[in-house]
């Protein structure tokens, strides 16, 4: 199992908060950090786009879309933030207080 950082955004002023974090299998994990394993390694990032398209039941080409939208979003998404961590995330775990800040 692996630990995925959810996170809300505002768009409008720059300022993403984390919501929470999920347990996710390692296949899970690897198909929402696609563009990164595009870049490390093109065979596994093959193995999640059919993983995505088991688990959702679609085929290759709603795929293909789906990944699409995730990349312009990311791409539009590149760019400074202020990171804050959610009251109840901070409550849970104090130590998660030093990630906030300006990114």
């Amino acid at each position: 199992m692996e630990c995925h950082e959810v996170f809300s955004y505002d768009d409008a002023v720059g300022i993403a908060v984390l919501i929470r974090l999920e347990s996710r299998c390692a296949d899970c994990h690897a198909s929402n950090h696609l563009g990164r394993l595009l870049k490390r390694n093109p065979e596994a990032f093959k193995r999640a786009l059919a993983y995505i398209g088991r688990l959702n039941q679609i085929g290759p080409d709603e795929v293909t879309l789906l990944v699409k939208d995730a990349f312009r979003l990311h791409k539009n998404r590149t760019r400074a933030w202020e990171l804050k961590v959610a009251e109840d995330l901070l409550r849970q775990y104090p130590e998660l207080g030093k990630m906030e800040g300006h990114y």
